[in-house]
């Protein structure tokens, strides 16, 4: 027996509200600390006030790590780490995460995580899956170099929705000392491919984000990025520089860690912005590739808010489980730090770096504008001494 027409308003209305909150948390207002942008109190004071237990009762959006395994050795990348575990997901669990997915409308799912997920040998299975079992939105992260013909053709024919490139380099000496393994007139080959038989077919998807972590070595070339790719892309499609996150060799992060800790946190305790509640803790949800489940990327670090498997647990049991809306609540009366995994958050140890460094650079500027004035002073009483 269908739904109700009351029912049918209800439903209506709570997805309307839903979506609201969606997109509150997907572009809240921010600022930049130090190369990472922090999110404003805006999201923060939403979520104090708002039945979030209620509207986001299953994640926003669901990742799914099909492998931890890469074709390119990128000198920033955390794949040069020996402790990062490599393995590929198999196709019971993803096939968990689609059925579940699919219960609830809107809800993106992401094909990536910090591996290469076309590397995966069965791929095209898992892609052809989802889209065939009615998940919509999907996402795709790649780094385009296995963006075969094949590939191409069946990401236009099932209308998947987007697909993120990341092209570190307007030249092909800049790309290939970037992402070290790539050719890049083969990339740039599978992506006007892409481009190609998108527009034969003419049904607009995917939508293009091409993307590119500026560097030093490369922040040069941002503006060619730019114009290349303008010129090739529709007006849907979108480019976006982003600036890199500093991530730091496995074996040396605790020392580093524990060094922040002792020396940089009793600081930023009494700093709003840093104290900010951390969005992604109500944005997304990452399954890895051997079912261990994690909400931001200190888990990369040894380290997880949620100790749930998606093999043996739902995933809105994961979402809603005791230690993850605990920490939720912590974040939002600014209690971040109470929580071992967040205190030690390599992203807020160097924004807390960056905060004390412009800290210490105002009181030194302070320091030689009341050295200039005390100068100005003598002085002054010197000539008013001379004149009498």
């Amino acid at each position: 027996m269908g739904r109700s027409l009351t029912e049918k308003i209800q439903q209506a209305r709570f997805l309307q509200k839903r979506n609201l909150l969606w997109r509150v948390l997907a572009r809240p207002r921010s600022r930049r600390i130090g190369g990472t942008l922090f999110r404003q109190e805006r999201a923060g004071r939403v979520l104090s006030w708002v039945p979030w237990e209620r509207l986001i009762a299953f994640p926003p959006s669901v990742a799914a790590e099909l492998t931890t395994k890469c074709n390119l050795r990128c000198p920033m990348c955390p794949q040069r780490s020996e402790i990062l575990d490599h393995g590929f997901m198999a196709e019971d669990l993803f096939r968990k995460i689609v059925d579940e997915v699919i219960l609830h409308k809107g809800v993106f799912l992401v094909l990536g995580g910090r591996g290469e997920s076309m590397v995966h040998p069965r791929w095209e299975e898992y892609v052809a899956y989802a889209k065939r079992a009615g998940v919509a939105p999907m996402w795709i992260l790649t780094n385009g170099t296995l963006l075969d013909h094949e590939r191409a053709s069946l990401l236009v024919d099932l209308g998947v929705e987007e697909i993120a490139v990341t092209i570190d380099g307007a030249t092909k000496e800049t790309y290939e000392a970037m992402r070290v393994g790539a050719r890049y007139d083969r990339v740039l080959e599978n992506m006007h491919r892409l481009i190609e038989l998108r527009r034969s077919r003419g049904n607009g998807r995917p939508r293009i984000l091409m993307r590119m972590i500026q560097t030093a070595q490369n922040e040069h070339e941002v503006g060619a990025f730019r114009t290349y790719w303008q010129e090739h892309l529709e007006d849907h499609d979108g480019i976006k520089i982003t600036g890199l996150i500093s991530w730091v060799p496995m074996d040396e992060a605790e020392s580093i860690l524990s060094q922040a800790e002792a020396t940089g946190y009793q600081a930023i305790r009494h700093q709003p912005t840093l104290m900010a509640p951390c969005i992604p803790i109500w944005k997304f949800l990452k399954v890895r590739y051997d079912g261990s489940v994690y909400v931001c990327c200190t888990h990369d670090l040894g380290t997880s808010l949620v100790t749930n498997n998606a093999y043996r647990d739902s995933i809105q049991d994961v979402w809603m489980s005791p230690a993850l809306k605990e920490a939720r609540r912590l974040h939002l009366r600014r209690r971040k730090l109470d929580i071992a995994t967040c205190r030690r958050c390599m992203v807020l140890a160097h924004a807390a770096t960056i905060r004390q460094k412009e800290t210490d650079e105002r009181a030194r500027q302070a320091a030689e504008e009341s050295a200039r004035q005390a100068t100005c002073q003598h002085a002054e009483f010197a000539d008013r001494g001379r004149m009498a």
